[in-house]
């Protein structure tokens, strides 16, 4: 639903500003999948079907505004698609019912993801904050304690954003 509203936003707000172009689509596109991946982790996260619609489809209006089709835009979206699958993919961690080391996996997709967020744009280096965040929420321990559970996967973070940025890709 939330998808289908940010594309109804989109067509509409590029047909009557006359910006119908193929990058345009492309872009808005670009967006409308981030904003599913968006509504599945806010969903994951709260566990509320109308806590992630309500913010869902409060992003789904942003294609309304002109600065989504700007050129160096798609770098960000790419870069915030990414970043919310990577998300998706490491709430699976603390899922019921995991095989042997199926939640290491999971660590390592959702890792490789970041690396490809942190490829196209540095601000995905605030995914390990909402991973933090999402760890607070659905653990209910106090902080230090999920950190040290979790701080093999805030290294791997910190080194993968360290090689990409010192690599200049």
């Amino acid at each position: 639903m939330t998808g289908a509203a940010a594309e109804i936003i989109m067509f509409g707000s590029l047909f009557f500003r006359h910006m119908l172009t193929r990058a345009n689509v492309v872009n808005g596109y670009l967006y409308v999948i981030t904003v599913m991946f968006f509504y599945l982790s806010v969903l994951r996260t709260f566990k509320s079907y109308n806590a992630a619609l309500a913010v869902s489809l409060i992003a789904a209006v942003v294609p309304a505004f002109t600065f989504i089709y700007l050129p160096g835009a798609s770098a960000c979206l790419a870069s915030a698609l990414f970043c919310c699958f990577s998300f998706f993919i490491y709430t699976f961690t603390d899922a019921k019912g995991l095989k042997h080391n199926q939640d290491k996996h999971f660590t390592a997709l959702s890792l490789l993801l970041y690396a490809a967020a942190l490829y196209f744009s540095p601000y995905a280096a605030a995914l390990p904050c909402f991973i933090c965040i999402y760890a607070i929420i659905n653990k209910k321990t106090i902080a230090l304690k999920m950190l040290k559970k979790k701080i093999l996967f805030f290294i791997l973070l910190a080194l993968t954003a360290t090689v990409i940025r010192l690599c200049g890709f």
